[in-house]
């Protein structure tokens, strides 16, 4: 019987040590901002979005994705293959409202070294973001808004290096 005591006792200092160990786990991620804890303000709120770019389309843009090539032929005919796949949707209603087709847009854009059209569509998202409204986690290539921005600075610093190039050669 006392020997059931002792580990009775046992177990339940062990779950109290396990669960103090969760709780300042928990608070330690909160602190470092990889976890929320807390009520989300009504601007802060996730707001349904219009939804031009169904599933299906979501699913052929990514196996558009420029992802490994070993060419730089293989990497011209995935982006034109995803760029083909953006002008296909923008024939569907209501794509300029819908942040998936519009990232789509923009990473369309990029790979293309298209940097008026990857501006556009980064404002746009960038209006979107206010709002609420997101792109879908879906995508392979979903990045931040600073890294778009990053990706849109790269190409106009090759633009610009390529220009160079020209008028001194």
């Amino acid at each position: 019987m006392g020997n059931m005591k002792n580990t009775l006792k046992i177990a339940i200092q062990s779950i109290c040590i396990l669960a103090v160990l969760f709780v300042v786990g928990l608070a330690l991620a909160s602190a470092l901002g990889y976890v929320y804890i807390g009520i989300k303000q009504p601007a802060q709120v996730t707001q349904n979005r219009a939804v031009a770019c169904s599933a299906q389309d979501i699913k052929e843009y990514n196996e558009t994705v420029v992802t490994f090539v070993s060419t730089e032929d293989q990497l011209r005919d995935k982006a034109v293959k995803q760029q083909a796949k953006v002008n296909t949707l923008k024939k569907v209603s209501g794509f300029d409202q819908d942040p998936t087709c519009v990232f789509m847009e923009y990473s369309a854009a990029v790979a293309n070294n298209n940097v008026q059209a990857a501006q556009s569509a980064l404002s746009s998202l960038e209006g979107f973001s206010k709002d609420g409204l997101y792109p879908s986690n879906e995508l392979f290539d979903v990045v931040s808004l600073d890294s778009m921005h990053d990706r849109i600075e790269a190409l106009k610093n090759v633009d610009k290096e390529n220009t160079e190039t020209r008028g001194s050669g």
